[in-house]
């Protein structure tokens, strides 16, 4: 995913997108580290 952060403000939808962008890589890493703590476990 691309976000353009050109412009001089930034539009609810790249406010959005960049959210949505940002919990969908913490809910990945959420979901590496319980997979790592199932094989170590």
């Amino acid at each position: 995913m691309f976000i353009n952060f050109s412009k001089d403000n930034l539009t609810y939808n790249d406010a959005w997108s960049y959210y949505d962008y940002l919990s969908t890589l913490y809910q990945a890493l959420r979901n590496i580290q319980a997979l790592n703590a199932r094989k170590t476990a």
